[in-house]
């Protein structure tokens, strides 16, 4: 690791993420029409909260999905366009809420083959990963998203993570890069000496207009290879 970036992310006080994204009403009602969102979802979530509602056997799968894409701040016309293949989308979602698949490089390999057969063309890999996190955390497959990517990338001094030149995590990793990635957030936990899913969240950092500290040193600092 490269001990400058590691000693600034110890010596940093991390801050619980306040609610973001879209609100869940007026996101889930108008990229679908297969669910009827009603008053009780106006809100927007944080993370503790949206891991309570991907928890709780009463949510339905689509308000999860929809739970999941919001708190992440999905655009409008993406998702309109992945709830077009809703049948595609769902049967994954159940399978991972059911504990079907052998672990998270197999639930990887599923998304990622769907992307390839552009059944899911709008769904990348920065999202997708949210939803493994998020909608059964038992396979402990965290997010893969710019900001965690570019942390790992950072902090072992090395492209580990394929990344584009806009800053985007690229189609090109595949299940044993995303495995890797999970086995180093291990190894940092250890050094941060918290659990793993909270050394994920630390990298992750929060955005917006008064974005983390760690966000901002990623920002600083990183550089594309």
């Amino acid at each position: 690791m490269v001990n400058e970036h590691l000693q600034y992310l110890k010596k940093l006080k991390h801050s619980d993420q306040k609610p973001v994204g879209n609100n869940v009403l007026k996101f889930g009602n108008r990229v679908q029409d297969i669910f009827k969102f009603s008053n009780f979802h106006d809100y927007t979530i944080d993370r503790k909260k949206l891991t309570k509602i991907c928890k709780d056997i009463n949510v339905s799968e689509i308000e999860q999905v929809i739970s999941v894409f919001s708190w992440g701040g999905m655009r409008y016309d993406h998702a309109r366009q992945i709830f077009k293949n809703w049948n595609v989308l769902k049967p994954i979602i159940l399978k991972i809420k059911n504990n079907e698949y052998r672990d998270r490089s197999e639930v990887f390999q599923e998304f990622q083959h769907k992307r390839n057969n552009k059944l899911l063309p709008f769904l990348g890999i920065a999202f997708y990963t949210k939803l493994i996190c998020f909608i059964n955390p038992n396979y402990n497959g965290y997010i893969l998203d710019q900001w965690t990517a570019k942390s790992i990338n950072l902090l072992f001094g090395k492209p580990i993570i394929a990344i584009t030149k806009n800053g985007w995590v690229t189609d090109k990793n595949s299940s044993e890069d995303y495995e890797k990635y999970y086995l180093l957030i291990e190894k940092l936990s250890k050094e941060l000496e918290v659990n793993p899913i909270k050394t994920e969240e630390v990298l992750f950092s929060f955005g917006g207009r008064n974005p983390g500290y760690w966000r901002e040193y990623v920002k600083k600092y990183y550089t594309s290879k």
